[in-house]
């Protein structure tokens, strides 16, 4: 059987641990993501002990335990985004190589899980595309850096703890859907997790590539000349897919993250 040419990329969830999904009999668009050092997950020594230390031993005692832990979360994103602007080394320690202007990266510090504590966006576009990811980060009872997910793709992040990873390259391939994956966040893991990641098989683009042959005729139901794959699911037609779809996607709203660019003067911000 040929390896198709219309593809769903490697999707790299990450939470506690790196894993890898695709859909059977796809080859990856990006198969230099696969075992990248450029994101790891381990954090920093000197991160985790800066942390540690950001509150003054001899702090008003008027300070409540959320607002000490509000105060540490800020100061320790603080010193992670400096540590990119200025030294252009990432959460994990690794050194990014900068493509282009790294203030034009982007975070936010925002609480986009909802659990009452704010969390670092991380946006790094300013290098190669296999080295461009999105990320959520909190600060563990430790006061340590600890990553909640991150995707090789532009990310949106919804109601219900829903965060949808949008592979917008793939949009050549596969014709005017945008292969993606969908993850939720789990409140007592402190993470978010895969549910779904989605594609599609175009049969005029097949035909063009003389593969028509590898498309499954007998799923297309409706004739629409497009079959979609869920997970490790079987080709479904159009109104089944759609049915899908509506059941998780039809009440959900997007969040407005606050964005802005990765500039001394932002940065400043958080240590006000």
């Amino acid at each position: 059987m040929k390896r198709l040419c219309v593809l769903l990329p490697l999707l790299l969830l990450t939470g506690c641990t790196e894993r890898i999904t695709r859909l059977p009999e796809f080859a990856m668009l990006h198969p230099t993501e696969e075992a990248s050092q450029t994101e790891t997950e381990t954090i920093t020594e000197t991160t985790k002990r800066s942390a540690n230390a950001v509150i003054p031993a001899d702090a008003p005692q008027i300070m409540t335990e959320v607002t000490t832990d509000l105060v540490s979360a800020r100061m320790l994103y603080a010193l992670t985004l400096r540590d990119l602007l200025e030294h252009s080394i990432l959460p994990s320690g690794s050194e990014l190589e900068v493509k282009g202007e790294i203030e034009k990266n982007r975070f936010a510090v925002y609480d986009i899980d909802h659990d009452d504590r704010e969390e670092l966006i991380l946006e790094i576009t300013q290098a190669d595309a296999e080295d461009c990811f999105t990320a959520v980060y909190d600060m563990d009872a430790d006061g340590d850096l600890r990553r909640e997910v991150r995707y090789s793709a532009e990310l949106s992040f919804w109601s219900d703890g829903i965060v949808i990873a949008s592979y917008t390259d793939a949009a050549e391939t596969d014709g005017d859907f945008i292969p993606y994956a969908a993850a939720q966040y789990n409140k007592e893991l402190d993470i978010y997790e895969e549910f779904a990641y989605a594609a599609v098989l175009d049969r005029a683009i097949l035909e063009k590539q003389d593969m028509l042959d590898e498309y499954p005729e007998d799923a297309d139901v409706s004739h629409s000349g497009k079959v979609y794959y869920v997970s490790d699911g079987e080709p479904m037609d159009v109104n089944e897919y759609e049915k899908w779809y509506a059941s998780w996607h039809t009440d959900l709203v997007e969040t407005e993250v606050p964005m802005q660019a990765l500039t001394a003067e932002n940065i400043e911000k958080l240590e006000e």
